[in-house]
């Protein structure tokens, strides 16, 4: 089966503004939710053309210069990279001042219209884009915490079709206090604080690049609507199906990375008894709503260098001692791996290979 590879990464999440944060971070069993610390606007992008930049789009900004300066990466972007973000609906902070701003303003409806482009939801992507000088195919994949997952299927999807042969592929989500008054309002809370983030990665066709690092999407990305209380039994279902297309078996899955109101239940590690424990990227940096299923991804591919309970195990877990408690130094969770996000009814379902970890 066709497949494809997300090879460098980077991330700005609440663990700091770098993907090195985020590692220290995961590899500590740390956790941390809010805003990204230390992220100032200016003085990560500089003062010029950031005077009227939202947060959303400096932080996906940002995340895709630290992508396109590792080393290995340079090599691999020219200027008909493609861009595809996730989002849940741009800048709601924007949206919601700028509205506000033209009902209450003085005549004739004063609004500052440097920043009526924050108010649509391809900003981020468009402005990235322009920053970076990328001139090849753009796209904004609007789909809540699901929104990274189908981020990387659109992205896939170009690849497939010769549109682009390398795509940034990712998702950003800013905190507000905007944001923070509508998410009461919204059907599937996780119950996690709201934070914010951004990840990003480098995607190719397989047989593009002999990264060595990195995930293997295999086949597409499925999306089903579903009530959230059949939502644990569809998705495993779904997985299943997934895997029986790429022909692999149920019992290849050795990781499992959740995000959303999913409860996957007993009947998960029945079906898939290898897997481990399930790894819920809102248990370790708070509800990123866009970012989360990117995050999910970022989560499976760290390689840790000391044992972490709950995120490592050996083959041979020692007697007694449940076999996602016990992990070895060096290594990963590899393998076969399912992702799932949900939100708002929409079930996204991936099987990747965790080919090597990123560091």
């Amino acid at each position: 089966m066709p497949t494809t590879r997300l090879t460098h990464w980077s991330a700005l999440s609440p663990y700091g503004p770098t993907s090195a944060h985020f590692h220290t971070g995961v590899t500590a069993a740390a956790t941390a939710a809010g805003a990204v610390p230390d992220f100032e606007i200016r003085t990560a992008l500089g003062r010029s053309g950031t005077r009227s930049m939202d947060r959303v789009t400096a932080l996906a900004v940002a995340a895709i210069g630290d992508l396109i300066a590792q080393p290995g990466a340079t090599g691999l972007v020219d200027s008909r990279t493609a861009i595809v973000l996730g989002t849940t609906a741009g800048s709601v902070a924007s949206t919601m001042r700028f509205t506000r701003d033209s009902l209450t303003e003085d005549r004739p409806y004063l609004v500052d219209p440097a920043r009526f482009p924050n108010t649509v939801m391809n900003c981020a992507a468009g402005r990235s884009a322009i920053w970076h000088k990328l001139r090849g195919p753009n796209a904004t994949v609007a789909g809540g915490r699901a929104a990274g997952l189908m981020a990387v299927n659109y992205a896939r999807r170009l690849l497939a079709t010769g549109r682009a042969d390398t795509v940034v592929v990712g998702a950003a989500e800013e905190l507000s206090s905007e944001r923070s008054r509508i998410d009461p309002h919204t059907d599937g809370s996780t119950g996690a604080p709201l934070s914010e983030g951004a990840g990003v990665f480098l995607m190719h066709r397989a047989e593009d690049t002999d990264a060595t690092t990195g995930l293997e999407l295999i086949g597409p990305v499925y999306t089903r609507m579903v009530p959230e209380a059949d939502a644990g039994a569809v998705a495993i279902e779904e997985a299943t199906r997934a895997l029986t297309r790429a022909d692999l078996d149920p019992a290849s899955v050795q990781s499992i990375a959740v995000t959303g109101p999913l409860d996957l239940g007993d009947r998960a590690l029945e079906v898939f008894p290898d897997a481990g424990a399930v790894l819920r990227p809102e248990d370790r940096i708070g509800d990123t709503g866009a970012a989360a299923s990117i995050f999910a991804l970022a989560l499976l591919a760290q390689r840790h260098d000391t044992p972490v309970p709950g995120m490592l195990r050996s083959n041979a877990p020692a007697p007694g001692v449940p076999r996602s408690s016990t992990s070895v130094p060096g290594m990963l969770l590899a393998g076969i791996a399912l992702v799932f996000a949900y939100d708002e009814h929409n079930l996204v379902t991936a099987v990747v290979r965790v080919r090597g970890g990123f560091r």
